[in-house]
């Protein structure tokens, strides 16, 4: 609690003892601490409000400035004014360097407003990291490149509590002694001299850490050898699809014949190969008589255990629209998916059954396929 603070609940209660009756002072002492446990919540309310929504920080202030702006509560109103100016003018100078740096600030000053107000000793600021001057430890470049990782941010006050560690793929770490240099309490590096390519090779990552919790990582990346690859050829077998009947029309298809649309594309998950068809077939005429529908996804290939797909030669998706007439009951389209027979879009044609497509998968798929890591 500040000294103006102080000074206000001292004479508070000292002009109670002298001019107002017993019952009148436990009164007011009762109000200055209802007055108090109302700005604390206040405090709190303003704080889990930044933190949901840091974007609000200047709004959330400003109503708490003139929650705070009437009679014992006047001088915390002035407390947040001058913090509101003071992260209003962070905003433009560009002293911080996140987005949410100045929300982060704001939070951190409330927080040691409420702790005055409660008698409590101001927690220190925690650090934020905002950048680095490296991503990854990359020992394919020269050790001069990478001798120094620079990070930047704010609040680097509590200095004794950042420390950098070495960890391995099965957790056992290595704590790096005297590897963090500050230069400003925006701005310390990470110094690698001391560390050997032999050395590092044997970890997996950098921990920087802050009283124990990690705050950010960089990865060691060692030898870049591509995984194997290989090349495959696949024939599919034929895959057939009849689109459900829509609607509430009859089951024909009348003498004009039907409309036919068709779509189909190739989908690469991981290690499968599939393929999906949407087939419509609407009939030119009549009722309107309809079918439509998409087939679940036909699996074609899987790649073998510990390998996955890398990618497909072939295109990837199909379309074909098209009016059909006439007494032919069905009509073959060679496509780079293969052999595409479309049948029952004629007069007398019934939907749901008659009306389907079928691929012959009769020129074979090239897939690449790679080893996992």
């Amino acid at each position: 609690m500040n000294h103006t603070t102080i000074a206000f609940f001292k004479a508070a209660l000292l002009i109670a003892t002298l001019f107002v009756p017993i019952t009148g002072c436990n009164k007011l002492v009762r109000e200055i601490k209802l007055t108090r446990e109302q700005m604390v919540f206040s405090l709190d309310d303003a704080i889990t409000t930044i933190q949901n929504a840091p974007t609000s920080w200047q709004n959330t202030l400003s109503d708490l400035e003139e929650e705070f702006s009437e009679d014992i509560k006047t001088n915390m109103a002035k407390r947040v004014s001058i913090l509101k100016n003071e992260m209003i003018g962070m905003t433009e100078t560009g002293i911080l360097c996140l987005m949410d740096a100045v929300a982060n600030r704001a939070i951190y000053n409330l927080v040691r407003l409420k702790a005055e107000l409660l008698g409590e000793v101001p927690p220190l600021p925690t650090p934020h990291l905002c950048s680095t001057s490296h991503y990854t430890i990359d020992l394919n470049n020269t050790a001069s490149i990478r001798r120094e990782v620079v990070f930047y941010g704010y609040d680097f006050v509590q200095r004794e509590k950042i420390t950098a560690t070495l960890v391995k793929s099965n957790g056992d770490e290595s704590y790096m002694d005297n590897a963090i240099h500050f230069l400003t309490n925006y701005q310390f590096v990470l110094d690698l001299v001391p560390y050997s390519d032999s050395n590092l090779k044997n970890f997996k990552y950098v921990s920087i850490r802050f009283d124990g919790e990690e705050i950010s990582n960089l990865a060691i990346q060692i030898d870049n050898i591509p995984p194997p690859t290989r090349t495959v050829q696949v024939v599919p077998p034929i895959f057939g699809f009849i689109p459900p009947k829509v609607g509430v029309s009859d089951n024909y298809i009348g003498g004009s014949g039907a409309a036919v649309s068709l779509w189909a594309n190739l989908i690469q998950d991981h290690n499968q190969v599939k393929l999906r068809v949407k087939m419509t077939v609407k009939e030119r005429g009549g009722d309107g008589t309809k079918a439509d529908g998409t087939s679940d996804n036909h699996i074609f290939y899987t790649a073998p255990d510990s390998w996955h797909i890398k990618r497909i030669d072939a295109p990837q998706s199909y379309s074909i629209l098209n009016n059909w007439t006439g007494s032919d009951n069905e009509k073959n389209l060679q496509l780079e998916l293969g052999l595409w027979t479309i049948y029952g879009y004629n007069e007398g044609s019934r939907v749901g059954s008659d009306t389907r497509v079928s691929v012959n998968f009769n020129t074979p798929f090239t897939i690449i396929i790679e080893k996992n890591n």
